[in-house]
């Protein structure tokens, strides 16, 4: 699966995912750190990359992202670092076609999913 990770993520989270075999890109390796929200969507459009993000507050709306969302929602008693083996735990459980189009909350021993529209 191909996906684009938010700078409020770290990279060791692309990293690892890239160890799976994914085609994981933090924003920082395509050079789009403090690029607004709209940037972020648009490249990942383009690109046909999954977003991949802690914000709930992302400023754009539903009908922009055609890839689909992730959205990892990390209690404050669980340590970040625990963020990537996480995501790539809930990840080695979906396919393209349970992301694909969706936004999809991953948190600690729950995985939720709608459609985009």
């Amino acid at each position: 699966m191909r996906f684009l990770l938010d700078e409020n993520l770290h990279p060791a989270a692309a990293s690892l995912l890239k160890e799976q075999g994914h085609d994981a890109l933090h924003v920082r390796e395509a050079r789009l750190l403090g690029q607004p929200d709209r940037r972020l969507i648009e490249f990942a459009n383009q690109e046909d990359r999954l977003f991949v993000t802690l914000d709930l507050d992302l400023a754009i709306s539903a009908g922009e992202i055609k890839t689909g969302l992730i959205l990892i929602r990390l209690p404050r008693r669980l340590a970040s670092r625990n963020l990537p083996s996480l995501l790539a735990d809930a990840l080695s459980k979906l396919s393209q076609a349970d992301l694909s189009g969706k936004i999809t909350v991953i948190a600690p021993g729950s995985i939720r999913s709608r459609p985009l529209s």
